[in-house]
């Protein structure tokens, strides 16, 4: 087929030369290198194993716990520091008299000074009103100190006002104890009145434990068998209502039994006479089938 091919495509198909022969390289020889020595000459220099100190492998539940007490320890340090510099007595942006001056908790934040001096006003004359708020965003905190001109109404306004609400809030009043009782402290040194949220409540001991659980399970029991005699109870009622509507049918209502008689009656018994001749009928075929 390619002698038919032109000249230029004849050499196309012309085999190649072969590969020229090249001498393979020499194999190289690694250089030998100095033996190795030992190492016993140098003992000497390390410690003894019997005086290294034990090495301490701290557990993950270990590592929590330290974790948690020094945390706990930097709290008590800080707080003991903020203890020794808090002095309310050397405040100088403070003006009152604390003899005469009304502590107001739990005070709603839209709660203003003109709200309180309207609500506290009727025990005597007000002297000064201050709403703590944030230093930095303005927002009150929620308490608030009324100094009036008398030490006996801030006696009146204690003994009165104490629960009352004041925009849907029930506040509590109290006297000023920072710089009137002598070792008294904030409630974020420590101190302070009352229980605060994250107070934990007692544990129970095991026999309140166990009492709930038996009285649970006892309920447990009594409500299931009450749940299942109420419900057989209520399915006998409506077996029985429907058994009694079944046998105590009036004769003038239309049933089953009272069709039947009334057509039989009309067509003079021609549908009961039918159904024997077919009856009588079936049994000759099965007679004939057996003696065949």
């Amino acid at each position: 087929m390619t002698q038919f091919l032109p000249p230029n495509l004849l050499s196309l198909f012309f085999p190649r030369d072969p590969l020229p022969f090249k001498i393979p390289p020499k194999k190289k020889k690694c250089p030998k290198s100095k033996q190795y020595s030992g190492v016993s000459a140098y003992l000497d220099h390390f410690e003894e194993p019997l005086d290294l100190p034990p090495v301490i492998y701290e557990s993950r539940f270990e590592r929590r716990e330290r974790k948690l007490r020094e945390r706990q320890e930097n709290e008590v340090r800080i707080l003991e520091e903020k203890k020794s510099k808090w002095d309310p007595k050397s405040d100088t942006t403070i003006s009152t008299d604390p003899y005469k001056t009304l502590f107001i908790g739990r005070l709603s934040y839209e709660t203003t000074e003109s709200r309180l001096k309207r609500e506290f006003e009727i025990y005597g004359p007000i002297k000064q009103i201050y709403v703590i708020k944030n230093k930095f965003t303005g927002v009150p905190r929620g308490y608030a100190f009324i100094e009036y001109e008398h030490t006996r109404d801030m006696h009146a306004g204690y003994k009165h006002m104490d629960g009352k609400k004041i925009d849907g809030r029930r506040v509590i009043v109290d006297a000023e104890r920072g710089r009137a009782e002598r070792h008294w402290l904030p409630r974020y040194l420590g101190g302070g009145l009352g229980a605060h949220r994250r107070m934990t409540r007692p544990k129970k001991t095991e026999n309140q434990t166990a009492r709930k659980m038996t009285s649970e399970s006892f309920d447990n029991e009594n409500s299931s068998e009450r749940k299942y005699r109420d419900g057989m109870n209520q399915f006998r009622d409506q077996r029985d209502r429907r058994r009694d509507s079944e046998n105590f049918r009036p004769r003038n209502e239309s049933g089953y039994r009272d069709r039947r008689r009334s057509r039989s009656k009309q067509d003079g018994g021609r549908r009961n006479q039918e159904d024997d001749s077919k009856k009588t009928r079936k049994r000759q075929e099965i007679c004939m089938k057996i003696n065949s």
